[in-house]
């Protein structure tokens, strides 16, 4: 690939889409650049980092140094998970209900088993929370599908509709070479879901297009 021409499948769909990790959006302006000299380093890839013996340097799409074979079998401590059980366990989405958690560029693989401990400890432990764990979950954060092969399990979960949202993490290696590939996931669902799961759900979390209030 070269600076000069990235090239995508043409594919038109019948309805609006909008892409949750398109790093073609990215601009110099992104919220990134204003990031604390004093964070510099410490991200979340530190503890593999340390592991790998490249010591506190920050991740770089396409130049990272190391060994896959580490990557591809190391223990699946999640950051997304602890950040999402303190944003739960500690009250904060009870405080301000109205907040909203998009995260996006994780592997949807994590949805499943944190739903399913949120039921478990919401059924054992109840009294830990102010409110349903699983009713919270559900309520304030969204779902990135990145290469999800089963959306309508998630759906049958209880999880809404309009909290799920595709995402193609283009054009990075583990990305979708095509963007929009992933309606040929959701092209056989109902109308209402295609378009929110292709689009309508980020426009709608994020109040733009369609959703754009005046």
């Amino acid at each position: 690939m070269t600076d000069a021409f990235i090239y995508v499948a043409e594919r038109r769909l019948p309805y609006e889409t909008f892409d949750a990790d398109n790093h073609l959006y990215e601009n110099r302006d992104a919220m990134t650049k204003f990031l604390a000299p004093e964070f510099d380093g410490v991200c979340y890839a530190r503890y593999t980092n340390e592991w790998e013996g490249v010591g506190g340097r920050e991740f770089r799409a396409f130049s990272r140094k190391g060994a896959p074979g580490f990557l591809a079998l190391a223990s699946e401590k999640s950051n997304l998970v602890d950040s999402l059980a303190s944003i739960i366990g500690h009250g904060l989405a009870t405080r301000f209900p109205k907040l909203k958690f998009l995260p996006v560029e994780y592997m949807p693989t994590w949805i499943r088993p944190f739903h399913a401990k949120l039921q478990r400890v919401a059924e054992t432990s109840s009294v830990l929370f102010d409110e349903d764990p699983v009713e919270v979950f559900r309520r304030n954060v969204y779902f990135h599908l990145f290469h999800e092969p089963d959306p309508k399990g998630l759906i049958d979960l209880g999880l809404p509709v309009d909290h799920m949202m595709f995402g193609s993490d283009f054009p990075h290696p583990e990305g979708m070479a095509d963007p929009l590939a992933y309606y040929e996931i959701v092209k056989d669902f109902p109308m209402e879901q295609q378009q929110l799961i292709m689009g309508g759900s980020l426009e709608k979390a994020m109040k733009v297009g369609a959703y754009a209030t005046n």
